[in-house]
């Protein structure tokens, strides 16, 4: 390996140049490998990476004017914080275990939210504190005190600045970059946005990246530049969800590399030109035809409310502490960065019902992590190049680690205790400042005498968490069978009990006579609260003991008491009885059957978020519904409800025909339904198409709503769009 690294001119030194290697032509899969391995991150991206939570602060004049992408020409006057408290904000972000907090300087509209001497468009044109106000000197006074990193946002896209789409913009853009980096202390993390909304006919720019990088390079050398940028990249998704197989060594095409879009300084400072929506970046067939390899690890940026900026009526939206638990153990636990953003209120305090969900966040993952199920167990490796220590797993350390011998054709380890354990999540960490190796691995339990698989995934990197059902074991292994290199290197493992949880059976969904629900735990000796007239369930509601029958729409929540005394999330699940019967033409995606039919007419509305288990979603078919009213009537008219987000592909359909009959034959036609002509929303919305007329002697309505292509200038145009419908109401 030593000579073709030789042969290849990569980059070599320190750790700085090992982040990016050349590749010479026709080098094959092993050489390839081989390079691979030689890849480390910088220093800057491996503190980077160790921080695992960082928190984004989208607060601006957006807040005041209920937007997310302001056109730049709102007045300064509307930026007016009553009760400004960075302080706030960043106890609160330090209390939930956040190590980095990064404020929006400058959004896509223009204005600064520190006194640039560059523009107008400021905190100084505002009647807050008099024109003299510094939001980002007291943002950054703040993570001092509390012990936070500092991130600066910059948006490149300004559309306030005149001089955009001239070469004037790139000296204002560098002026700005340079007052933020030289006023405000130390910097860690650099975020310049790739969003730009003016379209194929708006103002065209060409940035100056290299200058942008040099300017952070050579002002706050420890920062890492993040999505526009050579160090950090996006995931490719707003969701909060990570890939399952993420690597941080990427290939870098013959003709990414010498695209004159990808921007190289006279210091080699090099963004990848890479696809982040691609599922597949790094593994072994697409490391063939690189050029170059580059470490250029994963960000995941998810909101806690369907919104960037604060909106009041998404006050009701924010993401529950369970949700934020699965956002981390998908993004960090599948070797990403999380950046949560948390946005402040119009009085600039980050409001009272997102700090309770992180606080419980929080404690939720101290409650998990706190002990570690391996020790006290007796650990044993297939084979070791030196003595395994078994605290090498658990010290917290990346740079103690496990490593097989090279001749170990099934390397692995094994843990044995004297009673059984409970566990139902794993993590794993590779010691990434070595490179990255691990392709697959699998746990096994010895259940009912016999080894069973309990969870098997791909990558690890800094960190893998696997979630699985509860397991009660007294052995357990470990085994890696593909890894790149001559062996594979683990720094921690770890086994750890899960919250204990309360499992529905079935799930919520709607019915039309009665229905029996069943409660149950993996924990046998957890305790079951539960109540069912839809307020919160403590220690002294209704302990379950058996089968709850239902007669009519109930909502039922409870949680579980496991014999520690750890509880679990409150988990709810609503059952409606449906009014009528319903008979789908089409069934929908397996993914969003929200439980069957008669959920549409069981007259709850699904709010806006599509995955929550209250839509139907048909893709690239139409909407064909057959709605049985049981006995001949008369109606006074039929109702929709859709959902549109367009950054899910879920639009509304081109029309929907209504058909009336009274006997399933003879259909006749009572409707042609458009929907409004209108912008479409950036936020998920639900869209209402209604029938307004008297109908008489009918007992079957037949809906059709007619299914489109995703339009075109859409990223997916003409693939097939969703239709995600929750009711349909008969008047």
């Amino acid at each position: 390996m030593g000579v073709f690294l030789a042969l290849a001119g990569c980059f070599r030194g320190d750790e700085e140049d090992r982040q990016r290697i050349s590749v010479p032509p026709g080098a094959t899969e092993e050489q390839l490998i081989d390079l691979a391995l030689e890849v480390h991150p910088a220093p800057r991206q491996l503190n980077w990476q160790k921080l695992e939570m960082t928190a984004f602060l989208h607060f601006g004049i957006n807040t005041f004017t209920d937007q997310e992408w302001g056109d730049g020409s709102d007045l300064p006057e509307l930026f007016n914080p009553t009760k400004l408290d960075p302080r706030q904000w960043i106890k609160t972000l330090k209390d939930s275990g956040f190590k980095l907090a990064m404020l929006t300087a400058k959004h896509h509209d223009g204005f600064c939210l520190w006194p640039s001497q560059f523009t107008d468009y400021s905190v100084k044109r505002s009647p807050w504190e008099g024109g003299n106000g510094d939001v980002m000197r007291e943002f950054v006074d703040a993570c001092h005190e509390f012990s936070m990193k500092v991130g600066v946002y910059l948006s490149p896209w300004d559309r306030h600045e005149q001089t955009y789409g001239s070469e004037a913009y790139n000296d204002y853009f560098v002026q700005q970059l340079t007052e933020l980096l030289t006023n405000y202390g130390p910097i860690d993390e650099v975020w310049f946005d790739g969003a730009n909304g003016e379209g194929p006919n708006g103002v065209k720019q060409e940035y100056d990246w290299s200058r942008y990088f040099s300017t952070v390079r050579s002002l706050q050398p420890e920062a890492v530049i993040a999505i526009m940028g050579p160090d950090v990249r996006w995931v490719g998704t707003e969701t909060g969800f990570g890939r399952e197989t993420e690597w941080s060594v990427i290939p870098i095409a013959y003709e990414a590399a010498d695209s004159t879009d990808s921007p190289v300084t006279s210091k080699g400072i090099f963004r990848p030109q890479i696809n982040p929506m691609d599922y597949d970046l790094g593994s072994r067939e697409k490391l063939i035809g690189a050029r170059e390899l580059s470490w250029y690890p994963a960000e995941v940026d998810v909101s806690i409310r369907p919104g960037w900026f604060y909106h009041a009526n998404q006050d009701n939206l924010v993401k529950s502490a369970e949700q934020l638990l699965e956002i981390y153990l998908t993004s960090v636990g599948r070797n990403a960065v999380l950046l949560l953003n948390v946005p402040p209120n119009k009085e600039g305090k980050i409001a009272s019902v997102d700090s309770l969900q992180l606080v419980n966040f929080h404690q939720s993952l101290e409650e998990i992590f706190r002990t570690n199920q391996l020790t006290g167990g007796i650990i044993t490796p297939s084979t070791s190049r030196k003595r395994l220590e078994t605290g090498y797993l658990s010290d917290g350390s990346l740079n103690t680690f496990w490593e097989p011998e090279e001749d170990d054709a099934s390397p692995s380890i094994s843990v044995e205790w004297d009673q059984p354990h409970l566990f139902g999540m794993m993590s794993l960490q590779e010691p990434i400042q070595e490179g990255q190796r691990i392709e697959k691995f699998i746990l096994e339990a010895f259940v009912d005498e016999t080894w069973q698989s309990i969870a098997e995934g791909t990558t690890v990197g800094y960190k893998r968490i696997m979630h699985f059902p509860t397991v009660k074991a007294t052995r357990v292994r470990l085994i890696f069978p593909e890894y790149r290199g001559p062996a594979p290197r683990i720094a921690s493992w770890g086994l750890y009990k899960d919250l204990p949880q309360v499992y529905f059976e079935p799930k919520g969904m709607a019915f039309s006579d009665n229905l029996r629900i069943t409660l149950h735990t993996d924990d046998p000796d957890a305790v079951v609260y539960y109540t069912l007239d839809g307020s919160l369930p403590d220690v002294q509601s209704d302990r379950y003991t058996g089968p709850i029958e239902l007669y009519g729409t109930t909502e039922i929540r409870t949680f579980a008491v496991s014999p520690a005394g750890t509880k679990g999330f409150v988990k709810s699940q609503l059952y409606n009885k449906a009014r009528y019967k319903i008979l789908l033409e089409h069934a929908p995606d397996i993914r969003f059957t929200a439980g069957g039919s008669l959920i549409l007419t069981d007259g709850i509305r699904g709010g806006t978020q599509f995955d929550n288990n209250r839509w139907l979603g048909f893709q690239g078919t139409d909407l064909e519904a057959i709605i049985d009213l049981g006995t001949m009537t008369s109606i006074d008219g039929v109702k929709l409800h859709f959902l549109e987000d367009i950054g899910q592909n879920i639009y509304p359909p081109d029309y929907v025909d209504i058909y009336v009959s009274p006997s399933l034959k003879n259909w006749r036609k009572v409707g042609h339904i458009l929907p409004e002509s209108r912008d479409a929303s950036p936020l998920p919305v639900g869209l209402d198409l209604n029938l307004d007329r008297h109908l008489d002697n009918i007992r079957f309505i037949k809906v059709v709503g007619k299914n489109h292509p995703i339009p075109k200038g859409e990223d997916s145009e003409e693939a097939p769009a969703w239709i995600f419908i929750d009711e349909i109401t008969i008047q």
